[in-house]
């Protein structure tokens, strides 16, 4: 005598087809997700207790994120120091370069940087800031992406490609600037975490060199209240430009080396 066959949740004799899922047979309506109810034939589906869940259901129950980009872990990750990353996404915070494979990673207590990184010189005295010309990421549309809100409109994602800038995804289409409102491409600028195109950036935040009285991009030296493009931050006595990190005297509105205004206080006191 041949044994009946029952469905697994429901019990009742399996008549027709079944389903086979880890010895356990199902009816096909039987086997489907525990909360949006779709059928799980031929689909990914996870198990939890009793409970079937579809990926995106258990994706939005159980799922982790990754710390750099915000989508759902899959595959292999990286843990470390209680933060989660995909493989691709774990890289240097200094140079954005994936750590060589066996290279030590340093952690200085808020970035993790590979060794090249962590050794080179640092700069020393001048203060450098650095409003630059940000360039977003434009990520692959991908399931997870429907329970992600735009930071523009607040409506979700879904299968459409987003833009990651600000720390934020964005519908490509809802990018803009938050003053003209024109649409943004990959370069942008950002301020207390909205976007904004260069030419408004700088009318309403842009730093301007006492030199040539332009708008500084990238990399600034400042000396007491005075902003200088690099190219522009010349020793008044010796005309020879400042490196990054070297020391700054203010003199009046001029700025000097140390060494020049060493030579120039020496120089008074020969002639009194």
């Amino acid at each position: 005598m041949i044994a009946e066959v029952l469905c697994r949740k429901c019990t009742k004799p399996c008549s027709g087809e079944a389903l086979l899922h880890e010895n356990a047979y199902y009816h096909e309506n039987c086997l489907c997700c525990s909360v949006c109810g779709q059928g799980l034939r031929s689909k990914p589906f996870y198990v939890m207790g009793e409970q079937y869940y579809c990926k995106d259901d258990y994706q939005n129950q159980y799922g982790k994120k990754c710390d750099s980009c915000q989508l759902y872990l899959e595959g292999e990750i990286i843990s470390i120091h209680g933060k989660n990353f995909h493989e691709a996404c774990f890289a240097c915070n200094s140079c954005r370069q994936p750590f060589p494979p066996s290279d030590k990673i340093i952690f200085t207590g808020t970035d993790y940087l590979c060794q090249t990184c962590n050794n080179a010189p640092k700069a020393p005295t001048t203060k450098v800031s650095s409003p630059y010309l940000h360039t977003g990421m434009v990520l692959p549309r991908t399931n997870g992406m429907a329970n992600v809100a735009c930071a523009g409109c607040g409506e979700a994602i879904k299968g459409s490609q987003a833009l990651l800038a600000l720390e934020k995804q964005w519908h490509l289409w809802c990018f803009s600037c938050t003053k003209c409102h024109c649409l943004l491409s990959l370069e942008y600028m950002g301020m207390d975490g909205k976007p904004y195109c260069e030419k408004d950036y700088q009318e309403l935040f842009g730093v301007t060199c006492a030199a040539c009285n332009g708008y500084i991009t990238g990399k600034v030296l400042q000396a007491g209240n005075k902003h200088y493009h690099p190219k522009c931050s010349r020793c008044a006595r010796c005309n020879n430009i400042f490196g990054e990190g070297e020391e700054m005297f203010l003199q009046g509105n001029e700025i000097w080396h140390p060494k020049c205004s060493d030579e120039a206080a020496l120089e008074e006191k020969m002639r009194l």
